[in-house]
């Protein structure tokens, strides 16, 4: 009996091929975030019923506000109305690689920087059996300059 439930566990899990390590997997997962956030924005629903579980939550917070954005797809489709966003950013692999199953829960975070600059919001996405089940983050305002422009007296 163990066995048949080893096997339909196996089944059910929908991770990346080829990520069993880490470092591929934290990839891998990245790849699929983009991927959510770019069929969200685009109404692609046939994408989103292969890579996020029909129950997976989305909120964002924004000054000190929850702003749940809904379930499922529809939470996703509200997500990539709230992201602004038409470039990314994330931190790169610095970390010795192993072995890892394919199909552990794992969670990524990348941040999407506003098209006009005003702002970015950092969303962590959480996946469980290669499916995501819940992504939200913060969005903030962004006041940049240059460093060359700053008095050097403070």
């Amino acid at each position: 009996m163990s066995v048949v439930l080893a096997v339909a566990t196996a089944a059910a899990c929908a991770a990346p091929t080829g990520a069993t390590d880490a470092q591929t997997q934290y990839e891998a997962y990245i790849q699929r975030s983009l991927a959510i956030v770019a069929a969200a924005k685009s109404q692609n629903r046939d994408t989103l019923g292969r890579l996020i579980a029909g129950d997976a939550k989305f909120a964002l917070i924004s000054g000190d506000v929850v702003v749940p954005l809904g379930v499922g797809a529809e939470g996703a489709f509200a997500l990539g109305q709230r992201l602004a966003a038409d470039a990314f950013r994330y931190p790169g692999w610095d970390y010795m690689n192993f072995r890892q199953d394919a199909c552990a829960p794992i969670e990524v975070t990348i941040e999407f920087t506003e098209t006009d600059g005003a702002g970015y919001s950092n969303v962590t996405f959480s996946f469980r059996d290669g499916l995501l089940v819940s992504a939200g983050g913060r969005r903030q305002g962004l006041i940049s300059g240059r460093l060359s422009e700053v008095p050097s007296n403070g």
